[in-house]
């Protein structure tokens, strides 16, 4: 018990601080959303530990090391299309056997900038009551 809430606490901690500086970086400049993947979180965290940058060609590391390749082990919940998961969601939402079938599910995408829900194309059909 007490490894795995150390391995949980550092798990924790890592991704508490990454997703610090995602969010920085993501707050200069939102059109790199859904360019930050597992692959590119693992890459960077291989090659350092310290905060990455973003740049015209996405995010690189400034940091003079030593990285980690544990974070291949973390599965760091990114997502490449935003849209496509949420009709993913009301999908697997709509097929679980406890929600009722005459029940609509919606999907939508909350936008910061406006404070707006917006309707993802394709969920309010994925989600139709029968």
């Amino acid at each position: 018990m007490l490894r795995y809430e150390r391995v949980t606490l550092v798990r924790s901690e890592i991704g508490e601080q990454t997703m610090s500086v995602l969010n920085e970086v993501l707050d200069a400049n939102k059109k790199y959303v859904e360019s930050f993947t597992d692959e590119v979180m693992r890459g960077l965290l291989s090659k350092s530990l310290e905060t990455a940058a973003l740049g015209e060609d996405g995010f690189y590391d400034v940091g003079k090391g030593p990285g980690s390749t544990e974070a291949a082990y973390i599965d760091w919940l990114t997502i490449a299309d935003r849209n496509k998961a949420v009709v993913e969601d009301v999908e697997r939402i709509r097929r679980h056997p406890l929600v009722p079938k005459n029940i609509p599910i919606h999907g939508y995408v909350y936008e910061v900038e406006t404070g707006k829900l917006l309707e993802v194309p394709g969920a309010k059909e994925a989600g139709a009551a029968k």
